[in-house]
């Protein structure tokens, strides 16, 4: 792969060697093409293109938001129409301070001032097809132009706005870049076949009126580098995250996870799974990783002798938070980034992990949220059906399945560095979920 080098008027070549943010997302995005002679180049703004090349083509054009060196989003260069949509695309989704600077942002291309300081673009072969042209043929669409996200995180993948020429939504990408993101783009992409797009009917006897919740249905799907792609349609426009008043109840949390049986946790493919993984995990020299190994254990052979009978659903979403699901302009809620979805596990888990979502607590503060969070969680977890001492083992399948991500993660990315929640407030909670299993006297 190149080294970044040097070129006129600070021109340089990028192929994500470095630690900077455009690293990261050469490195996820456009690092397979790198060694079919892609190449990657920033540009301060003003500076001189360069003469075309023969036989070599522009196949991707951003503006680095807000440079190149500080980049948390790439806008498409193709017109000040699309950088403009790119950046003011569903309001509603955005917190109100992103929205106001967006807005601004946005407003400024539209008089013509460039979002960035920085030009960053692709070129190619002119018969290789970028990944961007790929998603938009594989949604069905000639051409799309796509703002990129900056993703930084130990579960980093690049995600693509697509926009068509008058700066419309016209689907969303996600691709794999190595095999943990391989993996969740694979598993989403199962996850929203399966559900096709809209929920199903809520089951006989569920005790709930009838909710309905839609996800993006799949447009298209492929391969590069030997990773997948998806593609789903884009949301409606009048999407907005929801509030407190309209967060899911119990009536959508079914509709989204159907139940389908009762019986011990220890029949769920979701504690097996969580089972085989901890007693595969190989002996750590970290003292904090292995003291919640020893915990995650613990607690894994408390539920599995449960013989108390929960309800059980066909699936969880795997990561039901605000910031992955809208209400249209009917109420509708939509959901969407299924990457962690799981088949056959307590119902409610999905309620739990968003009221422990809303607000998200400090890393270290989460033992400390879920005591205060309590009561709400119980209350939703009843009008799902369950019972208190099926509220007892929802929780502390929560914790578990906390315990278990969060081992996976820094197992798949060497360190614990990246992880969002490190291992001691984990400990704590396993540890918790423990002793309400399995009371004392």
């Amino acid at each position: 792969m190149r080294r970044t080098t040097q070129g006129p008027v600070g021109v340089r070549v990028v192929d994500g060697t470095g630690t900077g943010p455009l690293d990261d997302v050469v490195r996820q995005l456009w690092a397979p093409g790198l060694e079919r002679d892609l190449r990657v180049t920033v540009r301060p703004r003003g500076s001189a293109r360069p003469a075309p090349t023969e036989g070599r083509a522009v196949v991707e054009e951003y503006w680095a938001v807000p440079d190149a060196r500080r980049a948390r989003l790439l806008v498409p260069a193709a017109s000040r129409r699309t950088a403009a949509a790119a950046l003011t695309a569903y309001p509603g989704l955005r917190p109100a301070h992103v929205r106001l600077a967006r807005g601004l942002l946005g407003l400024a291309v539209r008089l013509g001032v460039p979002p960035g300081r920085d030009l960053v673009q692709v070129s190619a072969p002119a018969e290789e097809p970028g990944p961007v042209a790929r998603a938009a043929r594989a949604a069905g669409h000639a051409r799309a132009h796509a703002a990129v996200g900056v993703r930084r995180g130990a579960n980093a993948k690049p995600t693509l706005q697509l926009l068509d020429d008058d700066g419309r939504p016209v689907g969303f990408a996600k691709l794999g870049w190595d095999t943990q993101s391989s993996a969740f783009v694979a598993v989403e992409d199962a996850a929203l076949t399966a559900v096709e797009g809209a929920s199903g009917p809520l089951p006989t006897g569920a005790g709930v009126a009838h909710a309905q919740v839609h996800a993006p249905r799949v447009l298209g799907r492929g391969e590069r580098g030997g990773h997948p792609y998806v593609v789903t349609e884009p949301l409606p426009v009048s999407a907005r995250r929801p509030g407190r008043r309209d967060a899911p109840g119990p009536a959508e949390l079914l509709a989204l996870a159907p139940v389908v049986r009762s019986g011990p946790v220890a029949a769920t493919a979701h504690l097996r799974g969580i089972g085989d993984r901890l007693r595969g995990a190989s002996a750590s020299t970290d003292e904090g990783a292995a003291a919640l190994v020893a915990s995650a254990r613990a607690l894994l052979v408390a539920l599995e002798d449960l013989v108390h009978p929960v309800l059980v659903a066909e699936r969880w979403h795997g990561d039901l938070v605000p910031w992955n699901a809208a209400r249209d302009a009917d109420g509708v809620l939509w959901v969407w980034d299924w990457e962690t979805a799981e088949p056959d596990v307590v119902a409610g888990l999905d309620g739990v992990h968003w009221v422990m979502s809303s607000p998200r607590p400090a890393p270290a503060r989460v033992p400390d949220a879920l005591r205060r969070r309590e009561a709400a969680i119980r209350d939703l977890l009843a009008g799902v059906g369950h019972d208190r001492r099926g509220q007892d083992v929802v929780l502390a399948v929560y914790a578990l399945t906390l315990a278990d991500r969060g081992l996976s993660l820094a197992r798949a990315r060497g360190s614990w560095g990246q992880v969002l929640v490190g291992p001691e407030p984990l400990r704590v909670l396993t540890d918790a979920a423990y002793r309400v299993i399995c009371p004392v006297g």
